[in-house]
């Protein structure tokens, strides 16, 4: 669409200024518009549908890609889009169009997560189930290997949210073994792929107690810092700390401190989230000798960047 015509929607009253560059359309315009495509013939109309899921596509994979960067701002962007990702996820699927269906659903996932709608997202993910997965092995069917990991990676994380812990440890070792096997080290992607399979894996082996979260995670962390990922491998950082914090045969307050700043001085001044959980996992040492000490008799000094009358205004706030 041209400059002038947008000029023109505008002087007209049909288009509202909606910040960031964006702004939301009057229902006639659209109305309009889809009474022109459906006078034309089939081949144009197919071709003018095919232009619209591939635009839209490329734009989620975009908004996709920024947010896993750590660039969280495109939430309120994802959400403005929403009408657009859900009707052209459905036109995809509709004409076979599976990369696009994939690059809908993942920005989709992205904005799901961040608002707590997984319930929402698990139903549409259910529905792709038949495409890509063999039943008899829940494995990929012929030709959908790179669908199929996405799809088994979302699966996962929806067992995770159900505390479906063994469920989900079986998928991501699907997932890894899959990733392990396309991984070549001439292919940035195939090794971001298996990064993440590991990572994934160790999460889910650390909510079960699993002391070999550690291998996985530091595979992971290992992988991240050999293809230059910086913010991957600050989130591989982060689980390590919580796993020598957490899990009571790993605990070394003194490892989880060394990996909440490892992963602190890798993440990115543009990710206050990931920022924001290191912070406050290195708060959470701290607090943790402070106990440590006050049940030893032994008074509390400070650690790091974090001073015992933190520690102290951290009990009042939580007393």
């Amino acid at each position: 669409m041209g400059s002038d015509c947008w000029i023109a929607l505008r002087k007209w009253g049909c288009l509202s200024r909606s910040g960031s560059g964006y702004y939301s359309i009057h229902p006639a315009v659209p109305w309009f518009f889809r009474i022109l495509f459906e006078e034309r013939d089939v081949e144009a109309r197919e071709r003018a549908e095919r232009a619209y899921v591939v635009a839209v596509g490329s734009l989620g994979n975009s908004y996709h890609d920024q947010y896993e960067a750590g660039n969280r701002s495109v939430v309120d962007i994802l959400l403005a889009e929403e009408p657009n990702l859900l009707h052209t996820r459905s036109l995809a699927r509709r004409m076979g169009w599976w990369h696009s269906v994939m690059a809908t659903m993942q920005a989709l996932g992205g904005l799901y997560d961040h608002k707590g709608r997984q319930a929402e997202w698990g139903i549409w993910w259910k529905r792709l189930f038949p495409d890509f997965v063999d039943p008899a092995t829940q494995g990929p069917l012929t030709g959908h290997e790179e669908n199929w990991t996405i799809l088994t990676g979302y699966r996962v994380r929806l067992k995770g949210h159900a505390r479906q812990w063994r469920e989900a440890e079986r998928l991501q070792e699907l997932r890894v073994e899959w990733a392990r096997q396309a991984a070549r080290d001439d292919d940035q992607h195939s090794l971001r792929r298996l990064v993440a399979s590991l990572h994934g894996l160790g999460t889910i082996q650390m909510e079960m107690g699993m002391l070999d979260c550690v291998k996985s995670f530091q595979e992971s962390f290992d992988l991240a810092q050999q293809i230059g990922n910086s913010t991957v491998a600050a989130t591989a950082a982060l689980s390590l700390g919580n796993a020598y914090l957490r899990l009571h045969d790993l605990r070394d307050l003194s490892l989880a401190e060394k990996w909440y700043k490892k992963s602190l001085a890798l993440t990115p001044e543009t990710d206050p989230m990931l920022r924001a959980g290191s912070l406050g996992q290195l708060g959470g040492v701290s607090l943790e000798r402070f106990f440590d000490g006050r049940a030893s008799g032994i008074p509390m000094s400070p650690s790091g960047a974090i001073s015992g009358r933190l520690n102290a205004f951290i009990i009042k706030r939580w007393r």
